[in-house]
């Protein structure tokens, strides 16, 4: 009995399509000269167009930085700077407007920031009162949350410790 359930199970995988061969390219060749291929047809649809990954989108900040710059006096390209180091707008306004207060670098507190100081922290150090910073960081900040998309504004730095 034994014997027979080997004898089937064998005689089933040989015979399975799994292990079928078949013979491809029944048909003959056709011959082709050189010089005569023709070129496909032309298609009356557009060429396509891939859509560019998600999140590549790019954004024009231009407005943004220029209105910015304007405002505190600090050239677009440092602001460029600040945003290509991913510090979000939710970082630059207040950044730039305690360098302003306290007369310093921007990249100062840029550095306070990256290691980890919170703004509490920051205007205590510079002696720059908080409520205040508060009430024109939220005025500068409400056009620009229109205008930009939410990871642009809250984008921040891995911190340093």
């Amino acid at each position: 009995m034994r014997f027979l359930v080997i004898a089937v199970s064998l005689f089933a995988f040989t015979v399975s399509p799994l292990n079928a061969r078949y013979k491809m390219g029944g048909g003959k060749p056709v011959p082709v000269k050189k010089g005569e291929a023709k070129p496909a047809p032309a298609s009356s649809s557009p060429p396509f167009k891939p859509f560019p990954p998600r999140g590549s989108q790019k954004i024009d900040e231009t407005p943004v930085l220029k209105s910015l710059s304007a405002r505190y006096a600090v050239e677009p390209e440092q602001l460029k700077y600040y945003r290509d180091l991913h510090f979000g707008y939710e970082e630059i306004v207040p950044a730039l407007i305690v360098s302003r207060e306290a007369k310093v670098e921007a990249g100062r507190i840029f550095n306070d920031r990256m290691t980890g100081k919170s703004w509490k922290k920051i205007s205590q150090d510079y002696n720059v009162e908080l409520k205040p910073l508060n009430k024109e960081v939220l005025d500068v900040l409400t056009p620009i949350r229109k205008a930009l998309p939410k990871k642009v504004i809250t984008e921040r730095p891995q911190t340093r410790q």
